[in-house]
């Protein structure tokens, strides 16, 4: 019978090698320290899923005010004074021309009257006079013409007259040139004496100075007639002149009543057909000229927001991007919250003197037009339309990320900042170092008996130390 080349198991000789001194481990753990691991454990896993899973939105809350598609017409004052009259009310449609209000701007002297009606009492009353002036001339004319047809009349009335004692002269003439004439045949036969020959001649002669004499008067005649006629066809042009001259005087008078009667009081008239709106304008109440008094919201117009992104924000920032819009009017935690897209974005950085509207600008920003998905707001059973220039702010969504992007990223763009190769020998380095200082722990602690270690472990320790 064959011997078996070993006394003892493979089992017993593995045992007494390993185990003989200290003998096996057997973990026992109580049901309360498994639930807590198995806890922590899950409470671990679901803290990491939700890292992974969970995202981080970076957004950035900016102000701004509606206002409408096509601007408003903001109503100043051009003159400073105290409204006397309003002709409209808040939410009022009024047409383009039609009267807003009337501002008195009265002036009182020293001596407590009002320099504006002093002016106008003494203008009023040199229009008076004006007109009176001008009625006079009208009536001059008139009577003018009549003088002057009159006097053409009895001139053409003494030249008849010197035509026919110039035609009776002229045969008195023909006569005397006949008794002449036989007077002579007579003297030639010796009836009649010289001298009667001579005073005949005599009588034509005086007779042919009188048609002279009628000629001229006819002549000066003709030419008063002439210089009359000339006078009635110039009369409406020179009367005219002197008319318009005087009336030239009238208007003036009559502007600068206008101009006076207007700094005592002036209307402003709407620009626009529209809506009224932010009417802060009360009767007696004293005028600014930089204080805005109304302003007109053009009919059929849409609202939209202006908002300001300050620079710090606006790279992330694009057209198209969802808007959460908050008006001030009506709280988001009672009312909510409406939405808005992005339909325009300046190109122009923008200061807080740039800005006309409401908004006070803190820090240079750009400015971004936003459409409304509606202009009202829901109030109960009601529907409320947003009016212009009410101030909101607006949540813009920068970015979103997981938050375990979130938390890694600050060593992500620090390794993107480290050269790879320096990067990876320093990771070799922090791993050698870390193997060593656990062999070097392990060692202390088997120099202590807190620690057996392995014979081949020991072993190779050797090996590596020889």
């Amino acid at each position: 019978m064959a011997l078996p080349e070993k006394l003892f198991r493979q089992e017993v000789v593995e045992f007494q090698q390993h185990q003989r001194e200290w003998g096996g481990i057997v973990l026992l753990q109580p049901v309360p320290t498994k639930v807590l691991s198995w806890s922590l454990a899950s409470a671990i896993g679901l803290i990491v899923a939700f890292l992974c899973i969970a995202q981080y939105a970076r957004k950035e809350t900016v102000a701004g005010y509606l206002t409408p598609t096509t601007g408003t017409a903001k109503i100043f004052a051009p003159q400073v004074g105290t409204v006397s009259e309003v002709h409209v009310r808040e939410g009022d449609t009024v047409q383009k021309g039609q009267p807003l209000l009337t501002v008195e701007t009265a002036q009182v002297s020293t001596d407590g009257q009002d320099v504006n009606a002093s002016i106008l009492a003494n203008l009023a009353r040199q229009r008076s006079l004006l007109s009176e002036q001008v009625a006079a001339e009208e009536r001059r004319v008139a009577s003018e013409r009549d003088r002057l047809m009159a006097l053409v009349r009895g001139l053409e009335l003494q030249i008849s007259h010197l035509n026919n004692a110039i035609k009776l002269q002229s045969e008195r003439i023909e006569i005397s040139k006949a008794f002449v004439a036989s007077g002579i045949q007579l003297n030639t036969k010796g009836y009649t004496a010289d001298i009667e020959i001579k005073r005949r001649q005599q009588i034509v002669l005086e007779q042919q100075q009188t048609l002279s004499t009628l000629g001229e008067e006819l002549s000066v005649r003709e030419n008063q007639r002439t210089e009359t006629q000339y006078s009635l066809a110039q009369l409406p042009t020179v009367m005219a002149q002197k008319v318009q001259a005087l009336r030239n005087e009238l208007s003036s008078a009559e502007q600068r009543m206008a101009e006076i009667d207007s700094r005592r009081a002036y209307v402003i008239r709407s620009p626009a057909a529209g809506t009224v709106s932010t009417l802060q304008s009360m009767v007696g109440q004293a005028v600014d000229t930089r204080r805005l008094q109304l302003e007109i919201v053009p009919s059929n117009s849409t609202l939209q927001a202006e908002l300001f992104i300050p620079t710090r924000a606006v790279g992330l920032v694009e057209v198209g991007q969802d808007v959460r819009l908050l008006y001030e009017a009506f709280p988001y935690q009672k009312f909510g919250t409406y939405r808005g897209r992005i339909v325009k974005l300046s190109q122009t950085v923008l200061v807080g003197s740039d800005v006309a509207g409401p908004v006070v600008l803190k820090e240079p920003s750009y400015k971004a037009t936003v459409s409304l998905a509606r202009n009202t707001v829901s109030i109960d059973d009601k529907v409320v339309p947003l009016q212009a220039d009410m101030l909101l702010s607006a949540d813009i969504i920068l970015e979103k990320r997981s938050i375990m992007t979130w938390l890694f990223d600050p060593l992500l763009g620090a390794r993107k900042i480290i050269d790879m190769e320096s990067f990876g020998q320093m990771v070799s380095q922090w791993l050698a170092a870390l193997g060593e200082g656990r062999d070097w722990i392990a060692a202390h602690l088997a120099e202590l008996g807190l620690l057996r270690r392995p014979a081949a472990t020991a072993d190779a320790k050797d090996q590596r130390g020889t």
